[in-house]
């Protein structure tokens, strides 16, 4: 590995990615953005100008033409993430979400082998997932387009789906609250996988709790593809067991801490001192009386400090609060689908204290 050369993310926009917060607790090369407009991104692979990078849409076809050598599996599924560069400066490409999407099914506990699964959309993620489920042994992948053969007017006729993997953008941030899918029309599905991570929770996986069902978001799937790739970018094999705090690291940091308390009174300051220790913004709505459109649009933001009056939880504020966030509270709440912590002790350092011990 060339470090004065730089590696990093080719994309068109970026700043919403967490590659760069990812790579830099795998490795300790410098790990950038390079935004580069569809005109400029053939000249950019020509240019040869990096050690090694990553490659989100819309540019994963585009890196596959441009590599001297492709893997295999890159080839079968059609698109490259990561592109390294050899001594000779020539490129060399392949797909670590592919395996990414295994080790997200694994961690989940979730099996295709044997089964029938279905997968809600037709690109270039799905692309991967159809060959990745039929090397994993699948019994039969169906997917479901909305103007193709299986679509969304006809899907009943696959009530029997196993295994469901969302591969739309149905349910990503901003546009969060909605699913492609009402889980409860699968009464054979035991395992729901959607390769959204932001938010944390899309309804499809929080109805999945509500079912009972085996489910993952695609958090797991995001850290294991950056770990193979910097496996690739290194010319290392480490161990799995990195990524499991990796995705821990992530998901606390993005996951919204909510404060309800019986009091008022007690909430604000108790949020401004848990404020102040984590650095997060307060988004107080302790006095304001919330539709449920506006709690989702506050709740959906991620690594915020929401302080709310006492509500009752109704489905849709379940879905609201708990998309990105743990519920502290001293009143009694239950939830089949949210984390919620009730606090042990009184005092308001106590309060703050279990709060920071598990979030920060």
């Amino acid at each position: 590995m060339n470090k004065k050369e730089p590696c990093g993310l080719l994309g068109r926009k970026l700043g919403h990615s967490y590659s760069p917060i990812i790579h830099r607790q795998i490795a300790d090369y410098e790990y950038g953005f390079f935004e580069v407009e569809p005109e400029d991104v053939n000249d950019f692979f020509a240019r040869r100008e990096f050690m090694a990078i990553n490659v989100t849409m819309p540019y994963k076809k585009v890196a596959l033409e441009a590599c001297d050598f492709v893997s295999d599996e890159a080839r079968a599924i059609g698109s490259v993430n990561t592109v390294v560069k050899d001594a000779e400066g020539r490129l060399h490409g392949y797909n670590t979400d592919a395996p990414g999407m295994v080790y997200m099914l694994r961690k989940a506990g979730i099996e295709a082998k044997g089964r029938k699964c279905m997968i809600l959309g037709s690109g270039g993620s799905s692309v991967m997932a159809q060959y990745m489920l039929k090397k994993m042994g699948a019994k039969e992948v169906v997917v479901i387009s909305r103007s193709g053969e299986n679509n969304y007017d006809n899907i009943d006729r696959h009530s029997d789906a196993e295994i469901i993997i969302n591969a739309t953008p149905v349910g990503m941030y901003p546009d969060t609250g909605k699913a492609a899918i009402d889980i409860n029309r699968f009464p054979a599905c035991v395992g729901v996988a959607d390769f959204i991570y932001n938010p944390a929770a899309t309804k499809l996986l929080l109805d999945a709790r509500r079912a009972g069902i085996r489910h993952t978001n695609g958090t797991p799937m995001l850290a294991a593809q950056a770990k193979y790739a910097s496996d690739l970018f290194l010319g290392t094999e480490r161990s799995d067991d990195i990524i499991g705090p990796i995705v821990e690291n992530l998901a606390r940091s993005m996951r919204n801490i909510i404060v309800m308390c019986s009091s008022v009174e007690e909430c604000v300051p108790l949020g401004r001192e848990v404020a102040a220790q984590t650095g997060r913004e307060i988004i107080d709505l302790t006095e304001e009386k919330i539709s449920p459109e506006q709690l989702n649009e506050h709740c959906k933001q991620s690594g915020k400090l929401i302080l709310l009056p006492h509500l009752a939880l109704d489905a849709h504020a379940e879905n609201a609060l708990f998309q990105n966030g743990v519920l502290f509270t001293d009143t009694e709440v239950e939830s089949l689908v949210g984390d919620i912590i009730r606090f042990k002790g009184n005092t308001r350092e106590e309060r703050v204290n279990e709060i920071m011990k598990r979030m920060a």
